[in-house]
């Protein structure tokens, strides 16, 4: 939506469509833009997983030694 004042009044209306190729044709970088937030997106996600199998590798490692300990009776 583009906001358009015209005579002192302002009306909401949709972007007007251009058929012009030179003055519709975006920037190569704005067209990746979406491409590029999708894979931050999953870099973020890839990210988490990665941090909670860490974690549940430590939470793993902590019960295992604490069960030697007990078994072991050091």
């Amino acid at each position: 939506m583009q906001l358009h004042q015209q005579k002192g009044m302002i009306s909401l209306s949709p972007p007007t469509i251009c058929n012009s190729a030179r003055e519709t044709a975006l920037p190569e970088s704005v067209l990746r833009e979406p491409q590029r937030e999708r894979e931050a997106v999953r870099e973020v996600a890839r990210e988490n997983l990665l941090q909670e199998r860490l974690q549940q590798m430590e939470r793993d490692m902590v019960r295992d030694l604490q069960k030697e300990k007990t078994l072991g009776g050091d």
